[in-house]
């Protein structure tokens, strides 16, 4: 990374204080995936805090070591417009805010996507999202193609909103989701793993799913 980069990294994300905390080493896990040749979906599971919590994220990302988009984000699950190219990488940094107000850097965390490695068969399939209601919405999915061993459950990640929320679902490949009427919209991932290890967990996502909602509320038939 040149210094002209570095200069433009300073201006995107201005330097936060750093301080011991249970949760500053946290590690956690994000991923990507190629929806077309214009676009890329960067995701990630929101680290589990103790005594803390999220107050943003930094995120900066590179395609083919010469486009760069840097930007802030309160969500977890963004497209990235891109134009053609055969490497993205991204970093995606939470600024944690303690109890008593003050905000520091926590561990990166960065992923990268190679034509080679477009097509991921460890996450769930066939994800669907169709609304069932006013306020509900019903979520599925097919287990992975290839599993790498025994799957310990599923994770739900979805947003109506500007707070995004999540579940913990078990092995059920089908969840119910509510929402407010002033939804416009919902997006929905769903993530797996196969490691036991909690310490050393990564989770697997799925590509992300939006369905629009009816601005009048009413119910599709």
């Amino acid at each position: 990374m040149g210094a002209y980069h570095l200069f433009c990294l300073f201006l995107a994300f201005p330097l936060v204080a750093s301080q011991a905390s249970p949760d500053f080493d946290l590690k956690w896990d994000i991923r990507c995936s190629r929806e077309s040749k214009q676009e890329i979906i960067l995701s990630w599971y929101p680290p589990q805090l103790s005594e803390s919590e999220v107050f943003q994220y930094n995120v900066s990302c590179n395609l083919d070591d010469y486009y760069w988009l840097n930007f802030t984000t309160t969500g977890f699950t963004h497209k990235i417009p891109v134009i053609a190219g055969e490497k993205f990488v991204a970093s995606v940094t939470p600024i944690i805010e303690s109890k008593d107000g003050v905000r520091y850097g926590g561990v990166p965390a960065t992923t990268k996507l190679t034509e080679s490695t477009a097509t991921d068969q460890s996450v769930p399939s066939n994800v669907t999202l169709v609304q069932v209601s006013s306020t509900e919405a019903i979520l599925s999915w097919n287990p992975p193609i290839n599993k790498g061993g025994e799957i310990l459950g599923y994770k739900v990640l979805y947003t109506s909103g500007q707070t995004p929320s999540k579940m913990d679902v078990g092995n059920f490949t089908r969840v119910s989701m509510r929402f407010g009427n002033e939804a416009s919209a919902i997006e929905a991932s769903v993530a797996t793993t196969t490691e036991k290890n909690v310490e050393s967990q990564k989770w697997h996502f799925s590509k992300i799913v939006r369905i629009e909602l009816p601005t009048t509320g009413s119910a599709p038939i």
